[in-house]
């Protein structure tokens, strides 16, 4: 899909990959609609675009199902259309996972991680199949929802329910609709900063970190190659690049 021209919903878009996806999206010509619980803020000269195409902010909570449908028909009142939606929302466990924990925080790892996704997702394709158009949807999971991961087992769990939640909707391929999921390896985002000293000091090793520009070539990737179908994993790693990631193995983009 061409970028230029399209419409574009990203959540968790005031940091990390949200807003570095946004900044490349917008100079490419894509009209966006950018949600996130926190402030969407960018400095002066961030977002720069040579053509007519324009940018909202729009404050959600991407588990209020209220509020991500408002999100989607401001979208359709600003631009008319919707072309691309991104599930990028998430949160990491910030405790050892026996440790008490009186906020229930991997709770909010499961409705954020992958809940909201859900959510997303569906209210993505009602709109697209009510207009019979193509479109793209991607998913962001993990390296995490590929692999075990012993210092964060609900992070884990819920991105690998994305990546099967995503392969498992593979047959809308036939109707033009690709949903994708993106599994980067840990990056330096504000997420990582989550993730307790445990599991920073003994697994986050600088070496096994990918750079944030990588990880949005990645989408760029999925956006603009329809040989990436609905169903996919695209694989983020220092050892491979950019890869598709599946049942029988990798294949190199």
């Amino acid at each position: 899909m061409q970028v230029a021209g399209a419409t574009v919903i990203i959540t968790g878009a005031a940091s990390g990959f949200g807003k570095a996806l946004a900044q490349r999206l917008f100079k490419k010509g894509a009209n966006l609609l950018l949600t996130d619980i926190s402030p969407v803020q960018f400095e002066p000269g961030d977002m720069i675009s040579a053509g007519s195409n324009r940018f909202v902010s729009v404050r959600a909570n991407v588990c209020n199902a209220d509020e991500m449908r408002h999100a989607f028909q401001r979208a359709l009142s600003e631009f008319g259309r919707i072309d691309i939606v991104v599930n990028n929302a998430g949160i990491a466990e910030t405790l050892p996972f026996t440790k008490p924990d009186e906020a229930s925080r991997w709770k909010q790892v499961i409705d954020v991680d992958l809940s909201a996704v859900v959510l997303g997702t569906k209210l993505a394709l009602m709109h697209l199949l009510d207009r019979q158009q193509p479109g793209i949807i991607i998913n962001v999971a993990s390296l995490a929802g590929l692999y075990p991961q012993f210092f964060q087992p609900v992070y884990a769990a819920a991105k690998g329910g994305v990546v099967h939640f995503t392969r498992s909707l593979a047959p809308y391929n036939d109707e033009g609709i690709r949903v994708v999921a993106l599994c980067p390896s840990f990056s330096p985002t504000p997420l990582l900063s989550q993730v307790g000293p445990d599991g920073r000091e003994s697994q986050l090793k600088p070496e096994g970190l990918v750079p944030i520009e990588l990880v949005i070539d990645a989408f760029i990737v999925i956006i603009e190659n329809d040989k990436v179908k609905g169903g996919s994993c695209v694989r983020v790693t220092p050892q491979f690049g950019i890869d598709l990631y599946g049942i029988k193995g990798r294949s190199k983009l």
